[in-house]
């Protein structure tokens, strides 16, 4: 009984973290405007900043491209082969994914001819095998649906804007999984659980690298995003599809208050980074809405959905 009375609650701390927490879609546009015209709110999301700044730094883009799949979501760039191997992972781990539908197992493309299924699937769908047993051994619970459900936890927060005052900024993110976890010696009561998908857990190789080098510059904005909206640790769940399953839990470092100064100054600057990025993403939406979002023809223009571009599927010569 006493178990139970626990697990009863663990799981109600986890659906109830704050009465900010949002149970349906984001409700409203990235960019909400007065009946006049003007700017009276923006919804700001870390994955709508990754499309503009990549740890900090502004990354080569169209303007135009972005508000019409990003801003407006007119035209919509479907996900790569990469990030639906990712959704249908996340939608067997969880039951669901970020907009509430799970992924059936033909979801993934099978074999042209035989329609089987290709060995990345049949991994994904070992590596959910193992979810039980991993769940047990980290202390996590997982709860899809009912009054106790703590996947897919949508919440917001306000922010200010110094340049922009009058305008009402909401920041928004949609927490993978809340639930307590163990991690060898770390343990944390409740944190924020991301689950991320690749091709090899042990690469160290580029940005989508889990591994060596390749941890020092990933952008990590979306777990200090989380961290500061749910007021709670973050850490990663990283699963790949090779044949050895691989699996590697990292914990993102965000305790400005740490003991070891290092580790204390690493936090703190993952924080400001934050802050500041939100700040320049602020300005820079607000600075296009005011030069209408005009195109920068570039490499993007090939794939680009947006057929009414002047510079709809140019090759760009150099």
């Amino acid at each position: 009984m006493d178990y139970i009375r626990d697990y009863i609650e663990v799981i109600t701390r986890a659906t109830t973290i704050s009465r900010k927490t949002l149970t349906g879609g984001r409700g409203g546009a990235v960019i909400v405007y007065t009946p006049s015209g003007e700017i009276m709110q923006l919804n700001i999301s870390s994955s709508l900043i990754s499309h503009f700044y990549h740890r900090g730094n502004k990354k080569d883009y169209c303007p135009l491209r972005e508000y019409v799949t990003t801003i407006t979501k007119k035209f919509v760039i479907p996900p790569t082969d990469s990030m639906k191997k990712g959704i249908y992972l996340e939608s067997l781990l969880l039951g669901a994914t970020a907009d509430g539908n799970p992924a059936d197992e033909n979801y993934l493309p099978r074999h042209k001819k035989t329609g089987a299924k290709l060995s990345d699937q049949i991994n994904i769908e070992k590596q959910a095998g193992l979810w039980e047993m991993r769940k047990q051994n980290m202390g996590i619970i997982v709860n899809s649906s009912g009054p106790y459900r703590n996947v897919q936890v949508r919440q917001k927060i306000g922010w200010k804007s110094k340049e922009y005052p009058d305008v009402e900024v909401n920041v928004y993110g949609t927490a993978d999984l809340i639930s307590p976890i163990r991690i060898d010696d770390l343990e944390y009561d409740m944190a924020v659980i991301d689950i991320k998908g690749c091709g090899n857990v042990d690469s160290d190789f580029g940005e989508f690298g889990w591994s060596g080098d390749s941890l020092k510059y990933k952008d990590h904005l979306q777990l200090v995003m989380y961290n500061r909206i749910f007021q709670l640790p973050t850490c990663y769940l990283v699963f790949d599809w090779n044949k050895n399953l691989g699996f590697k839990p990292i914990p993102v470092n965000l305790n400005t208050e740490h003991p070891d100064v290092e580790k204390a100054n690493e936090a703190r600057m993952r924080v400001r980074e934050m802050e500041e990025t939100i700040r320049k993403t602020i300005i820079d939406i607000m600075e296009y809405e005011k030069s209408g979002w005009m195109p920068i023809p570039g490499d993007c223009c090939k794939t680009c959905p947006h057929y009414e571009c002047a510079y709809f599927d140019k090759i760009m010569e150099i």
